[in-house]
């Protein structure tokens, strides 16, 4: 059952170093419904109590990342429209599970409270301070894969340092624990009307802490190839990681090695984001202030 569908909010941006003019991550408001979660109990299916679940869409900037969150709990303040202080919302932003493509990058978190509003309530309002975790996307050197199913390298892996023009080691000693295993686990090339179409399965096994984004494949002059994801996968065993990404391409002319550049992520630190967002019971809520009760903030 729907309660509140295309409100509008405006949300502010923190100050975050050099990059606040560039508002870095951006909150906005999507939808809230009333709802139940399901349960089994005593083997059959249950509907637990009646509450509120608001949908918040959190944009970042492409050239950074949303990061994994310990402090996954957080909690927004509700007022209604008597000036009433409701429960607090809590969001749970432990994984925020980022979306999007060409520049465009966002997550959505879900709000719960199991206080519901009066049946004479005009508007609610939202208002808080959400801790965004995110990291800083960093692309490594090129390095050259004979393009064959099978073939690998060893490479060293950044260490996380200040010194942001530190080089990684000439010398990378096999199993070493800050080197990782670049590798082709599939390669193949399908050649129609005189373009060879490549669809190469890229990957990565590390013994050591490491955040891999993705991969980039490069041509001989060093520009960036487009290329479609197939698939991609990720595991983890003690402290082993391996990463796969499944990319097809279109091969340049002269295309005679797989060119690849690793994207990883550097973790900085929480971003602020301000949160105030009045709801309205049947839309939209008007700029101009009420009557009565000062201005008021969409």
């Amino acid at each position: 059952m729907l309660l509140v569908l295309g409100a509008a909010v405006a949300m502010g941006t923190e100050a975050w170093g050099e990059e606040a003019a560039e508002k870095p991550v951006k909150a906005r408001f999507i939808s809230v419904k009333v709802g139940s979660e399901e349960s089994w109990m005593n083997g059959q299916l249950e509907e637990g109590p009646l509450q509120l679940v608001f949908e918040i869409r959190l944009d970042i900037k492409p050239h950074l990342s949303f990061q994994r969150n310990f402090d996954s709990i957080q909690y927004l303040e509700m007022t209604d429209s008597s000036g009433r202080k409701l429960a607090p919302v809590e969001f749970n932003l432990g994984y925020l599970y980022q979306q999007g493509d060409d520049g465009e990058a966002y997550a959505c978190v879900f709000g719960k409270v199991g206080e519901l509003p009066l049946p004479d309530v005009a508007w609610l309002r939202l208002k808080g301070m959400l801790k965004v975790p995110v990291a800083r996307l960093v692309t490594g050197p090129v390095y050259e894969l004979v393009p064959k199913r099978g073939t690998e390298m060893h490479v060293p892996l950044p260490r996380e340092t200040d010194d942001k023009t530190a080089a990684p080691e000439d010398i990378v000693v096999a199993g070493d624990p800050s080197t990782g295993r670049l590798f082709l686990d599939e390669y193949e090339v399908v050649e129609k009307k005189g373009k060879k179409t490549v669809t190469a399965e890229i990957g990565l096994k590390t013994d050591s802490p490491f955040e891999l984004e993705g991969f980039q494949v490069l041509d001989a002059k060093d520009a960036v190839l487009k290329t479609d994801l197939r698939g991609s996968s990720s595991g983890r065993s003690g402290d082993s990681r391996k990463w796969t990404r499944s990319l097809r391409f279109e091969a340049p002319k002269d295309f005679s090695k797989m060119r690849i550049r690793m994207v990883y992520r550097v973790p900085v630190e929480s971003v602020a984001v301000p949160v105030d967002a009045k709801i309205g019971m049947r839309g939209e809520i008007p700029e101009e202030p009420e009557k009565g009760k000062g201005g008021g903030r969409r």
